[in-house]
């Protein structure tokens, strides 16, 4: 994908074997001002995508929605070196993986338009969120703008649904955000399914970190 700034939105749905690489930042992909829908880019019923060196600027809708589910997985999808600004939901949000790899990506996460007071459907979901089994993110940055009031600091972080297995996070940069920068308690006794132990160290460091970034 050439430079530039593309106000559209993408959907790839029955297709396979798709690698989508763009220049960087430069190659932004953005909603259209009108009937933008759910998501910029929408993957469904797809397997083999990979989407490597794009940006997204996505204010009020998710950047990248993965749309699966158990009759109908997405499988084998891998994000590398994405440039994300998000804001009022969640940047990436995957259901029905099977096979996903999210490798040294940067995901900006803005003050939300109004406060939760204001307006309580915005502000609700975590920068990303993964729901399948085989989930890899490693290397990433998620950072929430913390020089705002917290009726505007949207929740931030990493969150993986319950029941997911083979999940592995490691060595990310997490903070800012409302939230713990990675939630696992939806996991519940399916903790020890969440990480390998250098995956369990970094979450704790990343713990500490967000809570000082956010007094």
């Amino acid at each position: 994908m050439l430079q530039g700034a593309y106000r559209e939105t993408i959907t790839i749905d029955g297709r396979h074997n798709i690698t989508v690489v763009g220049c960087g930042p430069n190659s932004l992909l953005m909603p259209p001002a009108e009937n933008a829908g759910a998501a910029v880019l929408t993957i469904r019923n797809s397997s083999d995508i990979e989407l490597r060196e794009l940006g997204f600027e996505a204010l009020e809708i998710h950047a990248i929605e993965i749309d699966g589910n158990n009759a109908a997985p997405v499988r084998h999808t891998a994000f590398e070196r994405l440039d994300i600004r998000a804001r009022d939901v969640a940047a990436v949000i995957g259901t029905g993986l099977r096979g996903f790899d999210m490798r040294r990506c940067d995901i900006d996460v803005l003050p939300l338009a109004a406060s939760f007071a204001d307006n309580p459907a915005i502000g609700r979901q975590p920068a990303v969120y993964l729901a399948g089994d085989d989930l890899l993110v490693e290397g990433c940055r998620i950072e929430v703008e913390v020089r705002v009031a917290i009726a505007r600091r949207p929740p931030g972080g990493i969150e993986i649904a319950r029941g997911a297995e083979r999940a592995r996070l490691e060595d990310n940069l997490v903070r800012g955000g409302l939230r713990r920068p990675i939630e696992t308690r939806q996991i519940g006794s399916r903790a020890d399914r969440l990480t390998n132990q250098r995956s369990k160290l970094a979450i704790v460091e990343l713990s500490v970190k967000a809570a000082f970034v956010g007094q």
